[in-house]
């Protein structure tokens, strides 16, 4: 039994960035529930409330974390009933691709008395609008620090070999990716092991990476471009990798990936996380030299990542201030008794 931790989307320079469609996917989920309902009606309450059950229950659990608030859960998937679970409300919108065959939906708003949200519309636009400014704030602040992290990876590449790059790939590739070819295409699960949230930069590297041969990558630059190349070799072999990208350049920049048959992970270690493995590979050999001044750079990225996380907490508690106009007008009991008819539908 394994539990896991994880985020589906983060804040991010381009603002929410989503990889809610790799929790899990539809062919392959015997059921995919999609939780709707708006702020304090109850949707992280009953996915915390089927986690626990599997855990009862020896099931594995992947957990996804809102990546505003680490506390609040975004998804459960258990890989050992085919199921997931996942908050299918802004910023993260979605429906199910195969009504009825895979997907479902379970609406919270079924239990709400609209009439007494009603009464505070005023309040409500208010504090959804003082939301929405303070998520542009940070978003703006994280596209300042990222202008600045890119400079510093700028300034490494101007002193590199770039072929060092390759070297190291190959060797890796050769030492830990077996010579074989899995009878079945390979699989790629695109995530995030790391996020800014309001509480500051979280990870959450110990619950993947835990009993795992692992492999460290450090270096200024080019770290991200040897995983890809790893993750290329495993994905040929038909081997299933899980991706996980950086929050500050979500789309495209790895920085971990695990190779579940061979039981491998391959991690970078920077200025944000520090994960040494077994075995460690240093790019930075193959610099003609260092890089000055990156400290002050480092000071003023991580000044304004700072900024954004107040920002981020300011959204927070606009959120929570949300949620007091709406968990009054909620009929509990009724949403208690469907969602405990639906939790043990999940476990028959």
């Amino acid at each position: 039994m394994v539990k896991r931790h994880f985020f589906a989307g983060v804040n991010s320079p381009r603002g929410f960035f989503s990889r809610f469609s790799d929790i899990a996917a539809d062919k392959e989920c015997k059921r995919k529930i999609y939780i709707k309902g708006g702020s304090g009606m109850g949707k992280s309450t009953i996915m915390k409330k089927i986690a626990q059950k599997a855990d009862v229950e020896g099931f594995s659990v992947d957990y996804f974390h809102c990546s505003s608030d680490p506390n609040s859960l975004d998804g459960v998937y258990i890989d050992g009933l085919k199921t997931a679970v996942i908050d299918a409300t802004a910023p993260h919108n979605s429906d199910p691709a195969y009504p009825g065959a895979t997907g479902e939906i379970f609406n919270c708003a079924d239990f709400l008395d609209s009439e007494k949200v009603r009464e505070n519309k005023e309040e409500i636009f208010e504090l959804a609008d003082r939301k929405k400014r303070a998520f542009s704030r940070a978003y703006k602040y994280m596209r300042a620090a990222s202008d600045v992290l890119d400079d510093i990876t700028d300034s490494y590449k101007n002193t590199m070999y770039a072929h060092g790059i390759d070297l190291e790939a190959e060797k890796l590739i050769r030492r830990y990716l077996p010579e074989i070819i899995m009878p079945k295409p390979g699989s790629l699960r695109r995530l995030f092991v790391s996020a800014v949230t309001a509480d500051g930069f979280e990870n959450y590297m110990d619950t993947v990476f835990d009993t795992r041969n692992v492999i460290t990558v450090k270096g200024g630059c080019g770290t991200d471009i040897l995983l890809k190349k790893i993750a290329d070799a495993s994905l040929s072999r038909g081997f299933s990798v899980e991706a996980f990208y950086c929050p500050m350049s979500p789309e495209n920049k790895l920085e971990h990936i695990v190779i579940n048959d061979i039981k491998a992970v391959f991690t970078t270690y920077n200025h944000y996380h520090h994960y040494l493995g077994n075995d460690t590979v240093d790019l930075d050999e193959y610099l003609t030299q260092m890089p000055l001044e990156t400290d002050g750079a480092y000071s003023l990225a991580n000044s304004l990542l700072e900024q954004a996380t107040t920002s981020l907490g300011e959204a927070r508690a606009a959120h929570s201030f949300l949620e007091n106009f709406y968990t009054p007008a909620m009929d509990f009991d009724g949403l208690e008794k469907h969602s405990n008819i639906l939790i043990n539908s999940i476990f028959i």
